[in-house]
């Protein structure tokens, strides 16, 4: 398909598409809620920062990644909701269809290049999962560390020194290679902070483990194929490695 294809005149969307997330049986009460939370938060985080197109304000997340005071989850848990704003109500994901059977499903329409790297995400998650979580964890542990290093010394709103710039960088590749996400330069470029950006990965991440997790114990599959087989949605220019 060519990539001016299918898109809507002056706005720049691509054509939904269904996908469809395969289902055990063994689903409760709080799957259903649990997981479409997960699955669309970190949709709007693909789609706003790691997709190949503009979200419809972009202005307005770069303000919310900039000026939030980055020092706990109620900003966390504020950016997300702004990002799902930013993703048009015609491209949130929407449940066509859901059956709990042997095999069962939720077909999703959605913007098809978002669900297929979040599919790619879970997959390499899930296919170092002792690997990724150990890598994680010894992130964290250097970003909570220097933070509470920052803190005795009361310097927490003083600017990065140039050593603590250059390791929340490689931290950033890091983690970004880990969860297959192919976009950091310019999120370094709309938060001007790598701490910010750092932090906002790990969000991310634990969106995605969720996930992650449901594939894990067998109770769903995340295909990286949209439901009529296309695996390749779009002709996109590959993501830069950073």
């Amino acid at each position: 398909m060519n990539k001016n294809e299918g898109f809507f005149p002056g706005l720049g969307l691509p054509e939904a598409a269904e996908y469809r997330v395969l289902l055990d049986e063994n689903w409760g009460l709080d799957d259903l809620a649990n997981f479409p939370h997960a699955y669309s938060q970190a949709y709007s985080f693909v789609y706003c920062f790691d997709a190949a197109f503009e979200s419809k304000k972009p202005k307005r997340v770069d303000e919310a990644l900039q000026e939030y005071p980055w020092m706990g989850g109620y900003s966390y848990l504020n950016i997300y909701t702004v990002l799902k704003h930013q993703v048009p109500p015609e491209r949130r994901p929407d449940i066509q269809s859901i059956q709990f059977a042997s095999p069962g499903w939720i077909d999703l329409l959605l913007e098809p290049e978002s669900a297929l790297r979040i599919a790619k995400s879970v997959g390499f998650i899930c296919g170092a999962f002792v690997a990724v979580a150990a890598t994680v964890q010894r992130i964290d542990a250097i970003r909570l560390a220097m933070n509470r290093k920052r803190r005795e010394e009361r310097a927490h709103a003083v600017k990065l020194s140039a050593h603590e710039t250059q390791e929340l960088n490689q931290l950033c590749k890091e983690l970004a290679k880990s969860i297959g996400f192919g976009n950091l330069n310019a999120l370094h470029r709309r938060t001007k902070s790598p701490e910010v950006s750092l932090n906002l990965l790990l969000a991310h991440y634990r969106r995605l483990n969720q996930l992650a997790n449901y594939v894990k114990r067998g109770q769903a599959s995340l295909p990286r194929k949209l439901k009529d087989g296309t695996t390749r949605p779009l002709e996109l220019p590959e993501k830069s490695k950073s």
